[in-house]
């Protein structure tokens, strides 16, 4: 994940945003995801699908819960349901904020 230099946060979700490759880790090739450029298409799979809209670099991808899983964090955890299931672009960046610090150990 790309976090600022400064403010040490995760960014925003505004175009051209780079969120790093923390949501990749190696071994995650193996499940079938569905990827694209566009976040709005991304957020337009993941509503007609379901699942968890994820990103990587400038990138979006839509994964279901066994990922999540593999990421090693808990699917059912409220927080992806107050960020709409949706990382680059959370309803409560808070939460996402919560679920990273888990995804680094620091929880």
């Amino acid at each position: 994940m790309v976090l600022n230099s400064q403010t040490k946060t995760l960014p925003l979700g505004k175009p051209g945003d780079d969120f790093g490759e923390l949501l990749c880790p190696a071994g995650g090739d193996g499940f079938w995801n569905v990827w694209t450029t566009c976040h709005e298409k991304a957020r337009e799979i993941r509503q007609e699908q379901g699942g968890y809209l994820l990103a990587y670099r400038r990138h979006f991808f839509v994964v279901g819960k066994r990922y999540i899983e593999f990421l090693g964090l808990d699917p059912g955890d409220s927080a992806w349901s107050a960020m709409d299931h949706d990382w680059a672009q959370p309803k409560d960046v808070a939460a996402r904020e919560r679920l990273c610090t888990q995804l680094l150990g620091e929880a």
